[in-house]
């Protein structure tokens, strides 16, 4: 923190003090957040509670992912960042009462049950954790990673009944030793 000549400054991939932690795109997906952001801040020796310099939000696609979420929030953090700096520095505290955190993701984050959580709420898991640290789910007694799913019918998708009578649409899906495949090959190969 002592090494920069102006500021120890730092882009983050949230609008802070939401998400403070390993995974703020990832939980913001899972959260069901319509909007997300950049936020370039102060560092300090707590995690993500410096001050802010900088903040650009973005509304988020109903069907953003993970992946399309990190490269839109790439190049708008380095396009704020240069901004940034070639400003005068006027930090802001941060608001603690409105701070959320959020935890480094594990393998265990990716496992859904569609006994006991609803479509939106798998279909949320698969966009946020695809592709690390991945979803696994069973289906007919066989545990599988999903790689896509939808809330709306599409071709070639397996319908999978989920808690509070709501149907998720696994477009891929993969068993364990084999290749990615559509809900409906997935089915075929079972039976």
């Amino acid at each position: 923190l002592s090494l920069p000549t102006i500021a120890p400054i730092n882009v983050h991939a949230s609008l802070l003090p939401r998400w403070r932690g390993a995974s703020p795109i990832q939980h913001a997906l899972l959260a069901g957040n319509v909007q997300s952001g950049v936020t370039i801040q102060r560092m300090e020796e707590k995690l993500d509670t410096g001050p802010i310099l900088a903040q650009e939000p973005i509304n988020l696609d109903p069907r953003e992912t993970a992946s399309s979420l990190h490269d839109k929030l790439s190049t708008l953090g380095a396009s704020l960042l240069l901004h940034t700096i070639r400003s005068p520095l006027s930090p802001i505290p941060q608001d603690e009462s409105q701070a959320l955190y959020c935890n480094k993701l594990s393998r265990a984050d990716g496992l859904v049950d569609p006994q006991t959580m609803t479509a939106e709420e798998i279909d949320r898991h698969v966009r946020a954790l695809v592709p690390w640290p991945g979803v696994r789910c069973t289906i007919e007694h066989q545990q599988v990673k999903l790689h896509e799913s939808s809330l709306e019918p599409t071709d070639n998708a397996l319908p999978l009944p989920c808690n509070n009578d709501s149907l998720l649409h696994i477009v891929r899906l993969q068993s364990p030793g084999k290749k990615p495949v559509t809900g409906q090959e997935w089915l075929r190969g079972r039976h």
